[in-house]
């Protein structure tokens, strides 16, 4: 396991995740954060606000408390005027509220410190994002197996160094 000091070092790699609403998108990203985590790699953990569910809330909250390394970004979403949403489903309002919220997400990333070697979202951000190519490095996690893992990570560190 890292200490504080390996996580300052400056060949860190810098990985922000960026998972969507509900608890079967939320849980493979957090895997994958743990396991970033563990192969020496800087997570960031962007959320959106407000959260679709308490439940999710929890989730997240636990999972920093358990690992309080891993630092989280606030992704404040605009509000939704709510004449003009054509569902009460908050699943399909959370994806309306980050399609007008979009743009917010560029220059918040730009602000992170180290910059980010890459941003793994989950492809159903892919129509509403408008990310630069340099921040569509990678995309929806796979359960990857500690060889493919450990690949990832090699390739980050090397776009550090170079």
């Amino acid at each position: 396991m890292s200490t504080c000091n390996e996580l300052s070092q400056p060949h860190q790699p810098h990985v922000a995740l960026l998972p969507s609403a509900g608890m079967g998108h939320l849980t493979p990203f957090l895997r994958l954060a743990t396991k970033l985590f563990h192969h020496h790699c800087r997570v960031t953990l962007i959320t959106t606000h407000p959260t679709v569910s308490l439940t999710e809330s929890q989730f997240i909250s636990r999972f920093l408390s358990a690992f309080p390394q891993v630092t989280q970004l606030q992704f404040h979403l605009l509000t939704l005027d709510p004449s003009m949403a054509n569902s009460n489903d908050p699943f399909w309002l959370r994806f309306e509220a980050i399609r007008c919220s979009a743009h917010l997400l560029s220059p918040l990333l730009s602000s992170l410190s180290p910059p980010l070697h890459a941003l793994i979202y989950d492809v159903i951000y892919d129509d509403y994002l408008d990310l630069t190519k340099e921040e569509k490095q990678l995309k929806q996690p796979r359960e990857e197996t500690c060889e493919e893992l450990d690949k990832m990570v090699k390739k980050l560190k090397n776009q550090r160094n170079v």
